[in-house]
């Protein structure tokens, strides 16, 4: 299921200025936790969803909000970024080291289909990956990311 920047603007109208659920709607959702709400502000998302934290956001009940929560977006942690020529390209080798002018203590961008909306420090969850997020846009800006 693909929407486009149009269909998820619609639903953004149809459902704005609200910040509670809508009528006739069950209640609170599954979301992620703010600083405030867990205590520790400690969410730990996995591909199964969210793993802790029990913050929750109230949203409306609606088809078209729940189509829009099925969606899957890519979600990536970017370290840094450097434009190359491609004949350098040409010459990546395994082994080759690739300078980025980014320190090293800067914090990493978190982007939802390739749209920046926060900030966070790594760190490690087992033997993966994660990101402690210290700073997010807010709930509309994340939304509309979700767009074409």
């Amino acid at each position: 299921m693909v929407l486009d920047q149009n269909e998820i603007d619609a639903m953004l109208a149809e459902h704005a200025g609200g910040g509670g659920p809508a009528a006739g709607s069950p209640g609170p959702l599954p979301g992620p936790a703010s600083p405030d709400a867990a205590g520790s502000g400690a969410a730990v998302f996995s591909s199964e969803g969210l793993v802790s934290g029990t913050a929750t956001l109230n949203v409306p009940d609606t088809p078209e909000v729940r189509r829009l929560l099925k969606l899957r977006v890519p979600v990536i942690v970017r370290i840094a970024t450097r434009r190359v020529p491609v004949h350098d390209i040409r010459h990546f080798s395994r082994g080759r080291i690739i300078e980025f002018d980014t320190p090293s203590d800067t914090r990493l961008e978190l982007l939802i289909n390739n749209r920046v909306i926060g900030h966070g420090d790594p760190v490690r969850v087992g033997d993966h990956y994660g990101l402690r997020i210290t700073h997010v846009c807010d709930r509309r800006q994340r939304i509309r990311s979700m767009g074409a």
